[in-house]
């Protein structure tokens, strides 16, 4: 799935540090990665997309991330 922290923060109902905070986590235990970046046409960073599974599995008492299924 593709989508931007952004587009996590308002579907999980969360500021958006912590939706890019959730991605970091995604990203460092390689269930997810950085898809492409867009540059928009003024001033500022490039939109970044990221690819996730629809879901995933968080052991809490081991700390291991993997996708679901």
């Amino acid at each position: 799935m593709l989508l931007t922290c952004r587009q996590l923060a308002e579907t999980l109902g969360v500021d958006y540090l912590q939706a890019s905070s959730i991605i970091k986590v995604l990203i460092s235990s390689g269930v997810g990665f950085e898809s492409k970046s867009v540059k928009s046409g003024g001033r500022g960073r490039p939109t970044v997309t990221y690819e996730v599974p629809q879901e995933i599995y968080i052991n809490l008492s081991t700390g291991k991330i993997r996708e679901a299924g």
